[in-house]
């Protein structure tokens, strides 16, 4: 997109369960044996954060 000339924002990532950010933001070194299930393919979002892309923000239930 910034190859075309869209001036491209920062991806917010709203998430009202604080250990869904945890695992988003420290990936599998901070996963516990309960998180072993989990796929590859769901660290994407961990790999956004890690590049910068996007940004996790926790937001109460109530305002989701």
């Amino acid at each position: 997109m910034l190859e075309q000339g869209y001036n491209m924002q920062l991806t917010i990532l709203y998430q009202d369960n604080g250990s869904t950010i945890k695992l988003i933001n420290n990936g599998r070194r901070c996963s516990s044996s309960k998180t072993k299930h989990i796929d590859n393919r769901y660290f994407y979002a961990h790999d956004k954060v890690q590049k910068g892309e996007i940004i996790v923000s926790y937001v109460p239930t109530k305002r989701m």
